[in-house]
């Protein structure tokens, strides 16, 4: 009935798909709740429902979602009415009728004739993988406590992204203005830490909007902070002391993956995002998920299970691979709870940091719980961390880079679904690495077949990494097809 129109879906008044927002009330200053979002779709389609009915004699079982958007929330109220067959317009699945709750859909344009139509479905079963050029954005250098300032930076993060040709902005939902990693506040809605600035949503939507780019939203895993200091202290990790457990907290704060209500807290977090941001294309998790040596006496706790069941713990001294694992099933649990609230027309995606040192050293598995194989099993994509000056390798950093690169290629299935992340900036000196030596590097993996690509981060407000000077290498406007680059 009135579905198929933008509502307003921020502060700011941009105009998003009816069936997938909670929309903001400018009068009231608030969101609407579940109980309001749920009325006013199920009335919607009853409304349409009832009027066909009365046209046509006959009840529909079917929606086809305006816009092609709907959830998996907006697809379970269809269903409670009776309408059990959601179209959409994602083409990233071949449809099966055990999938009657997500049918996916071809736009057909420009009245293709038998053989181009052919084509087009053919390039949809088995399509070529895309090259991926992205770069991870900063939230904090957006916001601005003057909201005049704060789309001023925008518009110039509009413009740097459109220009540079690109695939991807991994964009930074939580507030780190000291650069300690640790989330102690939000931009976005949510239930469980403070919101800096209602601002992700916005900025997402225009990016998405008109720079054309796919928008991942960039979260800790566990590096979020309960700003109640006994909740803080309650879910933290912990470390053994001389092998035994101790509750001393471990330096860098992170919330344990064997607590249940740790994981209930970073879950609420995941499922806000969702609510709050519902056209993003995927998650990238942050490097904070890691377990070292001594960590992670949480475990050995009474209340304590493996993540995302009711299983106590036999052991709490727990191996490096069980640690990766558990890391993994915890993260499980928090792209479960998003993707209820995301857009089911896209092809929504999981990418999660690894640290380079586990690649070229498989030993550190031990100080990390990270691997490459389990991360390359568990995720679409690998943004691998490929920063020689973090690395602190004695390399030369091209050097360094073939070393690593030659190691990715070397793991089955691996080239396709990794993403080398190189560093604008060499932070143990404090100084911004020049562009020409980004550029640099961009080619050096490319002659080593290595084609996903991002950096981090982006100064998209003083120039730097020089646009001219890296533009050339790292935009997909100028790269060429896959098939000439091999």
């Amino acid at each position: 009935h009135r579905l198929h129109q933008g509502i307003s879906a921020n502060p700011q008044g941009n105009l998003e798909p009816a069936a997938i927002v909670r929309s903001y009330n400018q009068v009231e200053k608030r969101y609407e709740t579940y109980l309001e979002y749920y009325a006013r779709i199920k009335s919607d389609l009853l409304r349409s429902m009832e009027y066909l009915e009365r046209q046509l004699g006959k009840r529909p079982r079917a929606v086809v979602w305006p816009f092609g958007a709907f959830t998996v929330e907006a697809a379970e109220i269809a269903r409670s009415v009776g309408l059990y067959v959601s179209l959409g317009l994602g083409d990233e699945h071949l449809n099966s009728p055990v999938q009657l709750s997500n049918i996916g859909r071809i736009l057909v344009e420009g009245d293709p004739g038998p053989v181009q139509l052919e084509g087009n479905i053919a390039r949809l079963i088995t399509p070529n993988p895309p090259v991926e050029r992205a770069i991870q954005v900063d939230l904090d250098y957006v916001y601005d406590p003057d909201p005049a300032q704060t789309e001023r930076n925008l518009s110039r993060l509009l413009d740097r992204v459109k220009a540079m040709y690109i695939s991807t902005v991994y964009l930074q939902a939580f507030a780190d203005p000291d650069g300690d990693g640790v989330a102690q506040a939000l931009y976005f809605p949510n239930r469980r830490l403070p919101m800096r600035a209602d601002l992700f949503n916005r900025v997402a939507w225009q990016l998405r909007t008109r720079a054309g780019v796919k928008i991942y939203g960039w979260l800790p895993l566990l590096a979020l902070q309960p700003p109640d200091q006994a909740t803080a202290r309650d879910l933290a990790v912990t470390v053994f002391k001389g092998g035994r457990p101790s509750t001393e907290r471990a330096p860098y704060y992170r919330l344990s993956p064997f607590l249940p209500k740790a994981l209930k807290f970073a879950g609420d977090v995941y499922e806000d995002l969702g609510k709050s941001a519902p056209g993003i294309h995927g998650v990238l998790i942050h490097d904070d998920g890691y377990l070292s040596e001594d960590e992670d006496a949480s475990a050995c706790r009474k209340e304590a299970r493996w993540p995302g069941t009711l299983n106590p713990l036999i052991d709490c001294l727990i191996s490096p691979r069980q640690k990766t694992m558990a890391l993994i099933d915890f993260s499980r649990q928090m792209v479960t709870l998003l993707k209820n609230h995301v857009d089911l027309s896209t092809e929504f995606k999981t990418a999660r940091n690894l640290f380079a040192r586990t690649i070229l050293d498989p030993d550190s598995e031990q100080r990390f719980s990270q691997a490459l194989a389990p991360f390359l099993a568990s995720y679409d994509q690998v943004v691998i961390m490929a920063m020689p000056y973090l690395d602190q390798t004695r390399l030369r950093p091209d050097k360094w880079l073939e070393k690593l690169a030659n190691k990715v290629r070397g793991e089955p299935g691996a080239i396709e679904k990794v993403i080398f992340e190189l560093q604008a900036k060499d932070w143990n000196k404090d100084r911004w690495i020049e562009g020409a030596t980004l550029a640099g590097w961009i080619n050096e993996l490319i002659r080593h077949r290595i084609l996903n690509l991002a950096y981090y981060p982006d100064d998209f407000i003083g120039d730097r990494p020089s646009f001219r000077e890296i533009f050339q290498a790292f935009s997909l406007n100028t790269f060429p097809h896959r098939k000439e680059a091999r």
